[in-house]
């Protein structure tokens, strides 16, 4: 399809008690496919938008900052919904923030 690509309608999403937005939305390099990740899920869910999407990175980050979501907030729901383990407090994602930086800085 040639011409000016179409991003789903965007909303500002709602925060939780621990800082991080109910979802987001990032990329899967093992499909090439947009997904929809979603607060304290494991897991992602495809958003099955059309393939002309395909390795178009620059429109993950075009709708997250439509939704408020920046980069940073994005990496760490990535990185939460691969271990699992969701802070539930601004406290806990603080903890969390400092000890990703003693782990880096060793």
């Amino acid at each position: 399809m040639m011409g000016k690509k179409v991003l789903p309608l965007a909303r500002k999403v709602e925060v939780n008690e621990a800082g991080l937005p109910m979802l987001c939305y990032s990329w899967d390099p093992a499909t090439c496919m947009a997904v929809q990740i979603n607060y304290g899920e494991d897991d992602y869910i495809p958003t099955h938008w059309p393939p002309y999407y395909e390795h178009e990175t620059y429109l993950i980050d075009e709708l997250n900052s439509r939704l408020g979501i920046s980069r940073e907030v994005r990496g760490a729901m990535e990185l939460y919904s691969m271990n699992g383990e969701w802070p539930t407090s601004k406290q806990e994602l603080s903890s969390h923030k400092v000890a990703k930086k003693n782990k880096s800085a060793k």
